[in-house]
């Protein structure tokens, strides 16, 4: 069951790229090379190949520890949250106190979340064992698993707070993009909520070989959520840049 569960998570995972892959090279692959594209790109491919892996590891036919996947998880939070945080800045204008405040945290969280991990790794190293009937891993206890995703959740909830503080504080017209609203100001919802359920799962959720395959899942879906919010906000950039030069055009000749 835990193992139909991994690879139903990882067939989502592959299937979202598939969908998305086309509008990955329209808008990503075409635009010039930038430290955000270059996450994005990063982030797009390395979570894909650490879910295969990770499946691999559970399986018990990998000599390799689960650290391997625990620490490419933490990568790709890390670059996940400062993907948003980029987005972040520019809502605000890019204000210098904001930037270095912002900054300054998610540097903190990022190291934490890195010995966090580093000691439910060494924590957990004699509790992960193979359960022959499931055919999976399992773990016989789960004390220190809340400290792999609560340092983040620092962070995200303050990233949440200040995407609703700006939504609030600056008055939109009617005629604004009813989508560019649910992308600029809903993306902090999904990554609050998805940490946060990987945190209740964690201090609640009883020792259960599928609290390796939930991981996965949220893991997957909170790097399908950070994409497609790339991907969407490029294309109305994009779209945006297209209506503001043929409106130029128009008064141009009028």
């Amino acid at each position: 069951m835990s193992e139909t569960a991994t690879e139903i998570v990882l067939h989502v995972l592959l299937y979202d790229h598939l969908l998305t892959f086309p509008a990955e090279v329209d808008l990503i692959w075409a635009a010039r090379w930038s430290v955000p594209k270059a996450l994005f790109l990063l982030l797009r491919y390395i979570v894909p190949p650490s879910v295969i892996i990770h499946t691999h590891l559970l399986s018990g036919i990998a000599n390799s520890h689960l650290s391997n996947t625990m620490y490419l998880g933490q990568i790709s939070v890390a670059i996940s949250n400062f993907l948003v945080l980029l987005h972040l800045w520019n809502l605000w204008e890019r204000t210098p106190l904001f930037i270095c405040c912002t900054l300054a945290l998610f540097t903190l969280t990022t190291i934490a979340n890195i010995v966090c991990t580093t000691i439910v790794v060494l924590a957990t190293s004699h509790n992960v064992y193979f359960d022959h009937d499931l055919r999976t891993c399992a773990m016989r206890a789960r004390d220190r698993m809340p400290l792999l995703w609560a340092p983040c959740m620092a962070f995200e909830v303050v990233a949440f707070s200040a995407m609703v503080y700006n939504a609030l504080s600056r008055p939109r017209s009617l005629h604004t993009d009813v989508g560019k609203i649910l992308y600029r100001d809903g993306i902090a919802y999904f990554l609050v909520t998805l940490r946060l359920m990987n945190l209740l799962l964690a201090s609640v959720a009883p020792v259960s070989p599928l609290l390796w395959p939930v991981s996965a899942f949220i893991w997957s879906s909170t790097t399908v959520t950070v994409t497609r919010l790339i991907l969407n906000l490029r294309e109305l950039r994009i779209r945006t840049a297209k209506l503001q030069d043929e409106s130029a055009t128009t008064n141009l000749y009028n």
